[in-house]
């Protein structure tokens, strides 16, 4: 064993242990046996270097593939794991310890994957194979790949692009991850405003967009060094709903730096034409949804920013389509990153209206994402070793509470938090455990902690702050709760208007669930009083009010308030369609009301 102990010998020595997917040394189950045998003394020996390790721990995935046999892989790489990570003494990323333990857990996750879908990744072992031939790639792809992702479909993308491009594909497999990520399910339009006849057919044709993007890299006409760009950096730029052939147009015909591409929004000349008679969708009569016809012809906010993102995406700059409500209406802006380190938020976002949230789709998962998530996502802070450590905390404590190690998985997420507090999956992983115990005292204090590190991030206060009133009220502390939530307005900071109607709504809720109504109509007729500037952005507020009042009988008191209170906002509402949603409020309170007549008349007066 002097010779297995020497690190070395051991790295020469595994190219002749551990031979690829396609050797006929695997082809029977006695060599697989063998090799298998060896691998699991040398990842569970203590005296394996850091490089053997991972080099076993790969092979062993590759041979599981390839034998079927992932059940016995993954015993062998879960007693290893928690072996090692329960060595861990420092936060330091390079550590020995710290490594060994990170690639472990890289290879167990690969292998639960490869589990799940057991016939279609011995099919897909070519795309394995080249994800395990280094451990930057099996890294980088594990923590690209989330429980959102088709993982069949995006090894199957991988798969195509390799074997189209052997030569190259090492080179871009950055590219590759975020193409495998992002197209592994159907993409959806970036926004409704578009007449069906005039949308474009959008197919995968994920040979040519990864020529495309392969081929502005190369030839450096992208606004980012490639180099610069991380797998997740590259999701926010392949995610192009449209024909490659829009791509090409903008290679062809658009340009501009990088400084300066929050210009490409108000490049389009606004069609005012169309806002003046409500027409806030593309018709059929304005010809083909093409970045072309949009620059020709002018368009909204909507075709603005819908230019300004896919213009940039073409040139290789992660960049995101944002929209949200106002006092007067809805609009859409869009953000890019300005270079590598941050992001232009607010690119076409005007100050008048007081868009408060922006809401877009995550390219990768396909839920919604507001513009102040994107600014937790992309803080600075995110770019520090600690942040990386504080990852694979959270991984390990994820691994060790399958077998029920617990009290070691929550040791691992409080050293995450403490090493980087903003780790949000961290947080989530101790209120999850606490709440499954019922230690409400724990969890409490957990979420002010949580409370007071993310002050800077209003959406993630807020939430913290209904999370806390709904434990108070769980163990009986209603007036604790009530002081909560009058204090909460101080606590949301940054004029989020909306965060604090969704706090007023969290008391609202709990008056219901008392059976306290009249209480609850009088507290929410407060709010819309206090918040009345507005305006549009109470919509959604008065639809709640409206369904209060109808299930618990106060209809007459809802008309009494309602219909004079909508009509005072209405002089300073620009919009037609904002004052057409509200009428439609004053409808639904005389139908509430059992007013046929009433509801009637504002339905022929206004043409609702």
């Amino acid at each position: 064993m002097d010779f297995i102990k020497t690190g070395k010998a051991l790295v020469v020595f595994s190219f002749f242990l551990f031979p690829s997917l396609n050797s006929p040394a695997l082809q029977s189950s006695e060599p697989v046996d063998s090799q298998t045998k060896l691998m699991k003394s040398l990842i569970q020996s203590d005296t394996t270097g850091y490089l053997m390790l991972s080099s076993c721990a790969r092979s062993l995935v590759s041979n599981a593939v390839k034998s079927g046999r992932f059940s016995e892989a993954r015993k062998i790489v879960f007693d290893a794991f928690v072996k090692n990570a329960l060595t861990i003494s420092k936060d330091d990323f390079f550590s020995e310890e710290t490594q060994r333990t990170r690639v472990l857990s890289d290879v167990f996750r690969l292998i639960e994957l490869c589990e799940a879908v057991k016939d279609e990744a011995w099919e897909h072992q070519d795309a394995i194979s080249w994800i395990l031939s280094s451990e930057q790639k099996l890294s980088i792809f594990i923590n690209l790949i989330s429980q959102n992702d088709d993982f069949v479909e995006a090894i199957d993308i991988i798969e195509k692009i390799i074997k189209y491009d052997a030569k190259e594909c090492d080179q871009f497999s950055n590219l590759i991850f975020a193409l495998s990520v992002v197209w592994d399910q159907k993409r959806p339009f970036t926004h409704s405003q578009v007449s069906t006849v005039s949308k474009l057919p959008v197919s995968k044709d994920i040979i040519n967009r990864y020529e495309y993007f392969k081929l502005i890299f190369k030839k450096r006409r992208s606004k980012f060094y490639y180099k610069h760009l991380t797998a997740t950096d590259l999701v926010y730029v392949v995610d192009t709903p449209m024909p490659v052939s829009e791509l090409n147009w903008v290679y062809k015909n658009i340009s501009g730096s990088l400084s300066k591409w929050g210009q490409k929004y108000s490049s389009i000349k606004y069609d005012y034409a169309r806002l003046n008679i409500g027409q806030y969708t593309w018709a059929a009569y304005k010809g083909r949804y093409t970045l072309a016809n949009i620059l020709k012809q002018g368009g909204i906010c909507v075709d603005q920013a819908y230019y300004a993102t896919m213009t940039a995406r073409a040139y290789g700059i992660p960049a995101m389509y944002f929209s949200g409500d106002g006092r007067n209406a809805g609009h859409a802006w869009f953000s890019y990153k300005k270079n590598r380190n941050s992001w232009a938020m607010d690119i076409g976002r005007y100050k008048s209206d007081n868009y408060t949230v922006g809401d877009g789709i995550h390219p990768q998962t396909n839920k919604r994402i507001t513009d102040r998530d994107m600014e937790l996502l992309y803080t600075r802070s995110n770019r520090q070793q600690s942040y990386k450590i504080a990852m694979l905390y959270v991984e390990i404590a994820k691994i060790l509470s399958l077998e029920r190690m617990r009290n070691k998985a929550e040791s691992f997420c409080l050293r995450a938090i403490k090493l980087f507090p903003l780790k949000l999956e961290a947080w989530v992983f101790m209120e999850t455990r606490y709440t499954y115990d019922k230690r409400w005292e724990q969890l409490f204090t957990l979420l002010q902690q949580k409370e007071s590190a993310f002050r800077k991030f209003p959406d993630i206060v807020a939430n913290t702050i209904r999370y806390q009133f709904r434990v108070l009220h769980l163990t009986g502390k209603h007036d604790e709760a009530d002081l909560l939530l009058r204090r909460a307005k101080l606590k949301v900071r940054g004029g989020r208007d909306d965060l604090q109607r969704s706090i007023h709504l969290e008391h609202v809720n709990s008056l219901i669930f008392d059976k306290k109504y009249l209480k609850a109509r009088k507290y929410m007729e407060k709010v819309l009083r206090s918040q009345k500037n507005e305006m549009m952005k109470l919509l959604n507020f008065l639809q709640k009010y409206l369904y209060v009042t109808a299930k618990s009988g106060q209809t007459s008191e809802a008309v009494e308030f309602i219909v004079p209170y909508i009509n005072s906002l209405m002089s300073n509402v620009d919009s037609k369609s904002g004052k057409k949603s509200l009428r439609k409020c004053i409808v639904k309170a005389y139908q509430n009301n059992n007013d046929v007549k009433a509801a009637a008349q504002i339905k022929k007066k206004y043409s609702i």
